[in-house]
């Protein structure tokens, strides 16, 4: 994995992207102003997923959001499709976010992805043919 510098990784297995993503969280340079929370640096400009619905403040499972503000009580984050802030209390950032590095093929399903991407866990008894087309066509470049 050392190897690893693509920003759009696909793996099978929930506790290979949360490796995944730390490993290339670590390699991204990082601005000065940044809140570290369970060993993770936070920072505005950075993109989160969500993988815990809530309602209050509202936000959906997979949608990606954009760190705006960073402080030690709350992160200001904005949906990246319309725009809106939500300020989120800094106990629920590692509880129902996670780094947006590294996902899982059933998380992207029906999404596309601009760039270079990775896929994980191809040697593992689970994949098949119809698991390995999938997290491979969701690249808009297989060049």
């Amino acid at each position: 994995m050392n190897k690893v510098k693509t920003l759009n990784n696909i793996t099978f297995y929930n506790f290979r992207s949360r490796s995944v993503g730390k490993h290339i969280h670590n390699l991204q340079k990082k601005p000065r102003k940044v809140v570290c929370v369970n060993g993770i640096c936070y920072y505005a400009g950075m993109e989160i997923v969500c993988k815990k619905y809530n309602r209050k403040p509202r936000t959906y499972v997979n949608y990606t959001y954009e760190i705006v503000k960073v402080s030690k009580k709350e992160f200001i984050i904005q949906d990246v499709c319309d725009m809106d802030e939500i300020r989120i209390p800094i106990e629920l950032i590692s509880k129902h976010f996670r780094l947006a590095y590294a996902s899982t093929c059933h998380s992207f399903q029906g999404l596309s992805v601009d760039g270079p991407i990775t896929v994980f866990d191809t040697n593992t008894c689970r994949i098949n043919r119809k698991w390995l087309w999938t997290a491979i066509t969701r690249s808009t470049d297989l060049g």
